[in-house]
């Protein structure tokens, strides 16, 4: 069965992040923002979702240390830092990223990231749905496809029964609980019906 990972922005209240958590099934959480306050993160935990803190990389920069209480993190920027930084991993971390094209998700595959992102939750691209497609059909390294939380980019998310599917859920809802409670509901019917 397809799982919801959740995108959380700088600034979101551990309590609308606890609630989200709490009305449906959540495999992991990813922060945006420098500094990830341990509430948050220990909010996800507590769900039971992996806890991944976003790491923007530029040219040269390493994305480490994270916080230690965080499971992992989630790579985006940079390539040639994302690369650098799966190949430098602390042990015992989930180390994730973001790729933009079929070469990028095979070497960053090929490196050791944990899984592959593509798209962004601002808007669902087709490239993005087709890239993961096929990832997921090739690869054993687990897929992620990103896209809005809406009905109808859910319902083409669903489709394409790629492993994750990871919306925010935070910034255009006004009940961030409600709508992973749908979520999960949709999931569900989408394994029932495939």
């Amino acid at each position: 069965m397809q799982r919801l990972i959740l995108t959380v922005p700088s600034g979101t209240a551990p309590q609308r992040v606890a609630a989200a958590l709490e009305s449906g099934d959540v495999a992991a959480v990813v922060f945006g923002g420098p500094d990830v306050p341990s509430e948050l993160i220990l909010a996800a935990q507590n769900a039971g979702a992996a806890a991944l803190v976003e790491r923007e990389l530029t040219e040269g920069r390493n994305a480490w240390p994270v916080p230690d209480i965080a499971d992992g993190v989630h790579l985006t920027g940079d390539f040639a830092a994302r690369i650098a930084a799966v190949e430098t991993r602390p042990e015992g971390l989930t180390v994730g990223a973001s790729a933009a094209s079929r070469h990028e998700a095979m070497t960053l595959g090929e490196a050791g990231s944990d899984y592959v992102w593509f798209g962004t939750t601002a808007s669902l691209l087709e490239s993005a749905a087709e890239m993961a497609c096929w990832w997921q059909a090739l690869f054993e390294v687990p897929a992620v496809l990103a896209g809005p939380a809406d009905d109808a980019a859910m319902a083409l998310m669903i489709a394409t029964r790629v492993e994750f599917i990871a919306v925010n859920v935070f910034e255009s809802d006004a009940d961030p609980a409600g709508r992973v409670a749908a979520i999960n509901a949709l999931l569900r019917e989408g394994a029932v019906t495939s």
